[in-house]
């Protein structure tokens, strides 16, 4: 009870954790999500819940998870803990993705089959189907990924190749 919506910006501890009984503010889901689901604004609320339920090093801001997707089924009314949540899914195994290789301004492009399901800034194996080979790349958005040095870029900021 006493939940509100979270809200943009972050939300103080409450009260003295080292205290018995003590409480703090943490974001908790105000429903249950499934495995795979994606956070939306209205799915995290601001609650207090004893200290020693709170996860360490919890997010401090609901703008640090909306968006995110579920890694396994989570409770209404559980604390919100980054291991809990991934970046969505941007390919899934068997599509046909098309893996650029960048450098040095120039772009060369192959499509090939995506071995398994990845996320943003995740390692996808790629099957060029014409020669057999497999491709190591970094998945950046929908049914595309990036080999070369710019898979060590898309690794470290995926959002910045997902407009491409």
């Amino acid at each position: 009870g006493g939940a509100a919506p979270a809200e943009a910006a972050a939300r103080p501890s409450a009260a003295t954790v080292g205290r018995p009984g003590a409480t703090v503010e943490v974001l908790t889901y105000a429903r249950s999500l499934a495995a795979g689901d994606i956070v939306q604004p209205e799915d995290v609320v601001w609650s207090a819940v004893q200290a020693h339920q709170a996860p360490a090093g919890g997010p401090q801001d609901a703008d640090q998870v909306v968006g995110l997707s579920a890694k396994r089924a989570l409770r209404a009314g559980a604390p919100v803990a980054s291991r809990d949540l991934a970046s969505p899914q941007v390919i899934a195994r068997n599509d046909m993705v098309e893996v650029a290789y960048i450098a040095g301004g120039v772009e060369l492009t192959i499509t090939g089959k995506a071995v398994r399901n990845a996320s943003a800034g995740e390692a996808v194996p790629v099957l060029n189907v014409q020669s057999g080979r497999t491709i190591d790349a970094v998945a950046v958005s929908p049914g595309r990924a990036v080999a070369g040095p710019a898979a060590q870029a898309a690794r470290a900021n995926p959002q910045q190749f997902a407009a491409r």
